[in-house]
């Protein structure tokens, strides 16, 4: 039996390179044009779409927790009650099922009772929490360092800031008057310049301010959903 006739692995090279010349300069073609076509269409899947964003900070489970607003005289006059709304909203927004908490202090009652005592700022995180409010787990600190609505010295253009730092205290740790979580928040509002008192309300630019600040300062401590291209 005679052994089959084997081309030389070189002479097979040269027989396919017409072949296979064509077909790759095909695919090279095609790929940057799959990309164009593909890269418009996810984009515009995100911006239509959400993500899970997972809570930064989860200790707040079968705790009970009180919220408390720590802000300056001059965002009282430049945004009056800003900071008993803000301490209404993340109350409730905390107390929901979805953190898990096992109670929250009335924002009332907190209120009534820093009220009654003015030097509670000079009282330990330990004080506050279990002299002051009744012995609760958790302090849920929130210093609002800036809230204003136009840039210092331009009082004709909004450009709104909300800032402010987010912090936790556990009264039953190691260490009752430590921070153990902290995170800076800061929102702004309008997106775009340009608005003016003449072209859009105060009372537009303070509420999305606030509630911008609430979102940001309440997701971080249960999973949520947000835009993949988020607007703040």
């Amino acid at each position: 039996m005679r052994p089959r006739n084997f081309a030389h692995p070189t002479r097979q090279a040269r027989l396919l390179a017409p072949m296979l010349a064509p077909m790759l300069a095909l695919v090279l073609l095609t790929l940057p044009l799959g990309g164009c076509i593909i890269a418009p269409i996810m984009d515009n899947y995100y911006r239509t779409s959400t993500k899970t964003v997972k809570a930064q900070y989860t200790k707040l489970e079968d705790k009970t927790f009180a919220v408390i607003i720590s802000a300056g005289r001059g965002i009282e006059t430049e945004a009056p009650g800003v900071p008993d709304e803000m301490l209404m909203r993340v109350s409730f927004r905390l107390s929901q099922p979805v953190v898990g908490a096992a109670g929250v202090v009335p924002p009332l009652t907190v209120v009534k009772t820093l009220y009654d005592r003015p030097q509670w700022q000079a009282m330990t995180y330990q004080e506050i929490a279990k002299d002051l409010l009744g012995g609760v787990d958790r302090l849920v600190l929130i210093e609002l360092e800036d809230f204003r609505l136009t840039d210092p010295g331009n009082a004709y253009e909004w450009n709104g800031v909300a800032a402010g730092r987010v912090l936790v205290i556990e009264s039953d740790g190691v260490d009752p008057n430590q921070i153990v979580f902290e995170k800076y928040v800061s929102v702004k509002f309008p997106d775009k310049p340009g608005w003016t008192p003449q072209t859009m309300k105060d009372d537009l630019v303070i509420s999305t301010l606030l509630s911008r600040f609430v979102d940001r300062a309440t997701w971080l401590f249960y999973d949520h959903q947000e835009p993949y291209y988020p607007e703040y």
